[in-house]
């Protein structure tokens, strides 16, 4: 099978959308955990009534666990991988196996 080869602009392309899905997935997801995890806090305070060693509690403990997962999640879609203009060069042995200016598809999803 002949490998497709692209060059930098359709890969730079490709890269950008493939962060802006990321950063799509993550951050709407986070901030759904965040305040799914924040209304289970609230209703354990608010049931509690100063017992927290009770199923209430609980209800507190699982919130602040959910909370914590949507800030990670927040994260994650926030924080950008660097361009592949920002990567440092390739060594001399891969640039006579690979080109800078092209990368296959196969490249691309091998990981």
């Amino acid at each position: 099978m002949e490998q497709q080869r692209i060059g930098p602009k359709r890969r730079l392309r490709i890269f950008e959308r493939a962060i802006w899905n990321k950063s799509n997935r993550y951050i709407w997801s986070g901030l759904l955990f965040v305040i799914l995890g924040l209304l289970l806090i609230g209703a354990g305070i608010v049931f509690s009534g100063g017992v927290y060693y009770s199923p209430e509690g609980l209800l507190i403990g699982i919130g602040a666990i959910v909370f914590i997962v949507g800030i990670i999640r927040l994260l994650i879609g926030m924080i950008n991988p660097p361009t592949p203009e920002d990567l440092p060069p390739l060594g001399e042995e891969e640039e006579t196996t690979r080109s800078n200016d092209e990368i296959s598809l196969d490249d691309l999803y091998r990981h």
